[in-house]
């Protein structure tokens, strides 16, 4: 026996029939099919790739929709000082299947200054998406020490000269919290927020840390992730963390599409969908009836 239309409508708009979506081949927040309980429907592998024009770019897809996310790498001998590329060095550097760290001038392949530490100065590598999302998880394929770090989201209406920023790579930035003075200011007075630093005494990789907590409801187009520095605050802390002896070489990150939430009182696309199928199949009724 066929259910009446109405029926159907009524279970649709009350959220009792399997999730789907209005759109063929579209997906929401609620029907996704992560690989992991604390990864994502995005997987960013940054082993064995080639490193072109400073930066190592990996891909990921899912559901038909492509991201990419082209790592750059940082490098202060000092907080207070400028961080930059070391030009004509790499600066990120890739690793075989372990992933990538910074290389500078002066570091040797020993004690793991070769990788994302704070062993010698500060280490940060920045991601560049090309579309904004929420990181979920990220994993560690080499930890010498251990792996202390520190996520950062860059807030993308940033308006350092009175309008928005579109590339944070081109600001004059220190790793800290304190400088607030033109032209070299910390990274947190340039539209780069502080949202967790995290404290890992792993020392056999894979090494991995789920941020979602910290990430929940953030989207950016830009992350950062940095070995830990007491010059850094703000933010959570999650676990043990300690400065100058980390260094880790980042292999994955796990995240998903940013989907910005409607204003309070504003339906959802697929809200307003139902809605609209449910008045279109009262009207089909009524002209039945008639």
């Amino acid at each position: 026996m066929k259910k009446p239309v109405r029926y159907v409508f009524a279970l649709s708009l009350l959220g009792l029939l399997p999730c789907t979506s209005a759109l063929a081949g579209s997906s929401s927040s609620d029907c996704t099919d992560p690989s992991s309980s604390t990864c994502g429907n995005y997987l960013w592998s940054f082993e064995s790739l080639s490193v072109v024009n400073n930066a190592v770019t990996a891909s990921a897809s899912h559901s038909g929709t492509a991201i990419t996310s082209s790592a750059t790498g940082w490098h202060a001998d000092t907080a207070a000082s400028q961080m930059a590329q070391d030009t004509p060095l790499p600066g990120v550097t890739v690793y075989s299947d372990a992933g990538i760290g910074v290389t500078t001038s002066g570091e040797t392949s020993t004690g793991g200054a070769h990788g994302i530490d704070n062993k010698s100065g500060y280490d940060l590598v920045i991601f560049a998406f090309n579309q904004a999302v929420t990181l979920t998880q990220i994993t560690f394929g080499y930890v010498n020490g251990d792996a202390d770090f520190q996520l950062f989201a860059y807030n993308d209406a940033y308006a350092g000269v009175g309008t928005q920023d579109i590339n944070p790579l081109d600001n004059q930035i220190a790793y800290n919290s304190t400088d607030n003075t033109a032209p070299i200011k910390g990274l947190t007075y340039v539209g780069w927020d502080l949202l967790g630093s995290y404290g890992s005494a792993s020392t056999s990789p894979p090494s991995v840390t789920s941020v979602t907590t910290q990430t929940v409801g953030r989207g950016s187009k830009f992350w950062a992730v940095g070995a830990y520095s007491l010059t850094v605050t703000g933010g959570a802390t999650v676990g043990r963390t300690d400065d100058g002896d980390d260094a880790f070489k980042l292999q994955k990150l796990c995240g998903n599409l940013y989907v910005k939430t409607p204003p309070p009182g504003v339906p959802e696309p697929t809200t307003l969908s139902l809605l609209a199928l449910g008045a279109l199949g009262a009207m089909r009724l009524r002209r039945r009836a008639s």
